[in-house]
């Protein structure tokens, strides 16, 4: 007989495994964005259930804009612009030979 699990997605469980993952983070000394917290922020109708059907509508821009906030303060050298490219952009690829596009040009 197989085991049940429900699933807890409430904030109130939800906000104790931020919480968790946040004190991991500075145990560790590596940079943690809080987007637990960042969604309190955000207006929602039953914040009892904020998180059982996922993020949707204005979460998944408070999430971009805090994590891309947490990049912009960590160093320009980790925004997308800065970072190399190890490999063609999509628009560069030959449709007719894609393996030619991945050529190590000297």
């Amino acid at each position: 007989m197989a085991a049940t699990l429900t699933l807890d997605r409430t904030n109130d469980f939800t906000q104790g495994y931020a919480d968790a993952c946040i004190e991991v983070a500075q145990e560790l000394e590596v940079p943690v964005v809080d987007l637990w917290r960042s969604m309190q922020n955000v207006e929602m109708v039953d914040r009892t259930n904020d998180f059982t059907q996922g993020v949707r509508g204005e979460g998944h821009v408070v999430d971009l804009r805090t994590l891309m906030q947490k990049v912009e303060d960590l160093g320009p050298k980790l925004l997308s612009e800065a970072l190399p490219m190890h490999f063609p952009a999509w628009d560069e690829i030959d449709p007719n030979d894609p393996a030619s596009s991945f050529v190590v040009k000297t």
